[in-house]
């Protein structure tokens, strides 16, 4: 228990130095880098997939305001890893998605890792060290698991 709470506490002491950013320039550089270097995620989304280069998602609102959701949903959920109701939270999240279930694959979540490990590797820059990278490693993929347990509970009901 002791061991969760300290991963909590580190990233939650980190969130402030990336609060600000993590809701804008990281929704871009992830929601883009992900929707441009997969196909599969991109197809998944019936509005973004006539979208090429990445001026077409840079100046669209629809993209625009999807990015900013999933961050915001993000930044709440590091911002309250200690709070044990977040489980829950994230499973809803997961089970929301069912009703795109013919279009969304719950390993969808997965390409999400490297896109955001990435991102926070460059906006940390030396802010990021190895300790660092691990706990926020092991955190998304805990958030993408709980993601991805709650959409097939979704499909399966």
């Amino acid at each position: 228990m002791a061991a969760r709470a300290t991963t909590g506490h580190v990233i939650n002491n980190t969130a402030h130095v990336t609060s600000q950013i993590i809701t804008s320039r990281l929704s871009y550089v992830i929601t883009g880098t992900l929707l441009q270097s997969n196909p599969l995620v991109k197809n998944t989304f019936e509005k973004f997939r006539q979208m090429d280069p990445m001026s077409d998602f840079t100046d669209s609102s629809v993209f625009s305001t999807h990015a900013m959701v999933v961050m915001s949903a993000f930044e709440d959920i590091f911002d309250n890893l200690d709070d044990s109701e977040i489980v829950k939270d994230i499973l809803e999240q997961g089970k929301s998605h069912g009703k795109f279930s013919e279009d969304f694959a719950p390993e969808t979540f997965w390409a999400i890792e490297e896109p955001f490990m990435s991102s926070m590797k460059d906006i940390l820059g030396r802010k990021m060290s190895s300790q660092l990278e691990k706990i926020y490693k092991k955190t998304i993929k805990f958030i993408l698991s709980v993601l991805i347990k709650g959409l097939r509970d979704a499909t399966m009901a």
